[in-house]
């Protein structure tokens, strides 16, 4: 015990007042109490790392703290009795669950974004051109489709990807809802692969997500 005080002494008597759960220090060994445990600059790190993580602490002895340090992982339970942290088959389960769940919604996002990335289209007239297929213009197109149905439609000029006019006629539009459902057809077939992945993986956070989308032309 007096060479462990001395060595305190070196670095100022630094202390873990282990009812407080506080690091603290004092100038004179008359000050330490049954609730002062005194430490070096290397406990001090990993009491502070223990502090910062809400993690354990035990009394090794009277004047001597032990302290978990930071949870290896979220697989790891604390054990009281050990002192040590421990793998846990229910948190591995639970764990694995919530990120599978978290990466189908990853999927799920990705899979939209990659239906508003253009199509291509091969015009009545043998041209091939790409139209947008964001929120706007698939409210354009809706619109479109109900003068169809209506029987009120009119061709007109439409603006492309490549920034030029076409005739938009009746078998363009044609042309168009059907490459747009191929894209969406195949993303979403695209979002179930990839959650079957997800689900049959123990590692699914290393799963490319980025994998099989349709052609982006934006």
């Amino acid at each position: 015990m007096k060479s462990r005080i001395n060595e305190i002494r070196k670095i100022k008597m630094q202390v873990f007042l282990f009812d407080q759960k506080l690091i603290s220090a004092i100038n004179r060994k008359e000050e330490i109490t049954d609730e002062t445990c005194l430490i070096t600059e290397q406990e001090r790190e990993k009491i502070q790392e223990t502090l910062d993580t809400q993690g354990h602490f035990w009394r090794i002895d009277k004047y001597t703290v032990g302290c978990s340090g930071v949870k290896p992982s979220e697989n790891h339970k604390w054990n009281d009795e050990k002192h040590d942290w421990e793998i846990d088959s229910d948190l591995i389960q639970q764990n694995l669950v919530k990120k599978r769940a978290e990466l189908w919604e990853t999927i799920k996002a990705r899979r939209l974004q990659a239906t508003r990335t253009g199509v291509e289209v091969s015009l009545p007239n043998g041209q091939v051109r790409h139209f947008h297929t964001d929120p706007v213009a698939r409210q354009e197109y809706d619109g479109m489709g109900l003068t169809i149905v209506l029987g009120t439609f009119e061709p007109r000029q439409w603006k492309t990807i490549e920034n030029d006019w076409v005739q938009f006629d009746l078998d363009t539009f044609k042309a168009l809802a059907q490459a747009i459902k191929g894209k969406v057809d195949h993303d979403y077939r695209n979002a179930e692969v990839l959650k079957v992945q997800v689900d049959k993986s123990d590692t699914p956070e290393n799963i490319d997500l980025n994998h099989g989308w349709s052609q982006s032309y934006v």
